[in-house]
């Protein structure tokens, strides 16, 4: 089910219509928040031709074989031509879309950097000759946060080559009443302080069931994939899986101030910033500072706070964790 999202879609359509040379667009945001859905959605009604690619954790050839497979629109084979280069796939992309108007999505891109860091310098190249003079909307979209912005800095091979670049958002909790139409506003309230936005996690709940028979049937049985959610969302940022948990289970429990981390979870402060640093980047935690310190200040300041940013990790670190062997 395709929920709500017509600013995004509002932009992608002015994208499309635009009548200029290539477009290069950059979609990120978190895991589960739907950006796929909204670009397969977007692609489907365009109109146009399109392409739908997803890097998966291979060797950069298998990645490249894949790819070439889906531009001819034909099933990934194993004995299908291989590329040597990323280069040498990108010219071959150009001389097979010519000039017609098409949209190519490259999803998951962090994985194709992830197996052959040449792939953007080539992605680079190639847009520089090909395809900013084509008739080509070529999306790029990821879901690591950190890869995905790095992307944007000045030191990237696309910096300035972009023609527009969004970072997707949960849902607003309007959006709401089209899983839950039969809901109270309570109920419904009550679903978006536990799992938030994120299309994903909505869809766990069943809108025949009611609030409280879902987190017993959908939450809390044994078999539920929300239990090991977060485990599986770190696994895929980071490596120290137990510290980064550790943390987050500190925070969610109360321990807000950096000493208080520092206490709950054993480790010394210097170390503890650095992981604090990093899961800001993810966007998993922020850290507030009392609107009175001065702009200036609030990055030294010892008043800050830390706080978890997504709803269901706030429910999972305060109820399910704690109460998880019982």
């Amino acid at each position: 089910m395709f929920v709500d999202r017509r600013d995004e879609l509002a932009m992608l359509q002015h994208i499309l219509t635009r009548q200029r040379g290539g477009e290069l667009f950059l979609l990120y945001g978190r895991r589960r928040v739907g950006k796929t859905a909204l670009l397969r959605h977007w692609a489907e009604h365009s109109g146009l031709p399109w392409t739908y690619w997803m890097a998966q954790k291979e060797p950069a050839e298998l990645q490249r074989r894949r790819l070439a497979a889906a531009i001819r629109g034909r099933p990934p084979s194993a004995t299908g031509p291989a590329t040597a280069s990323w280069s040498d796939l990108w010219d071959d992309v150009a001389a097979l879309i010519r000039d017609d108007r098409r949209i190519l999505v490259l999803d998951e891109i962090p994985w194709a950097v992830e197996a052959d860091p040449a792939m953007l310098s080539a992605l680079q190249y190639a847009w520089d000759v090909h395809f900013q003079h084509s008739r080509l909307i070529l999306v790029l979209c990821g879901s690591h946060i950190r890869t995905m912005e790095t992307i944007l800095s000045q030191q990237a091979p696309l910096f300035g080559r972009l023609t527009a670049q969004h970072h997707l958002q949960p849902l607003p909790f309007g959006a709401l009443r089209a899983f839950f139409p039969t809901w109270s506003p309570e109920a419904q309230v009550a679903a978006y302080a536990i799992v938030g936005g994120v299309p994903q996690y909505l869809s766990w709940f069943n809108p025949a069931l009611s609030l409280s028979e879902n987190i017993r049937q959908e939450i809390l049985a044994p078999v539920s994939v929300a239990l090991s959610e977060v485990e599986l969302l770190l696994a895929d940022e980071v490596r120290d899986i137990r510290t980064y948990l550790t943390v987050l289970n500190a925070i969610g429990e109360g321990a807000h101030a950096l000493k208080d981390i520092v206490a709950a979870t054993f480790t010394p402060a210097t170390t503890l910033t650095k992981y604090l640093s990093v899961l800001q980047e993810l966007r998993l935690v922020e850290r507030r500072v009392p609107a009175t310190v001065p702009p200036a200040l609030q990055h030294r300041s010892k008043q800050g706070r830390y706080h978890l940013t997504d709803p269901f990790h706030r429910f999972y670190f305060r109820f399910l964790r704690p109460n998880a062997a019982e």
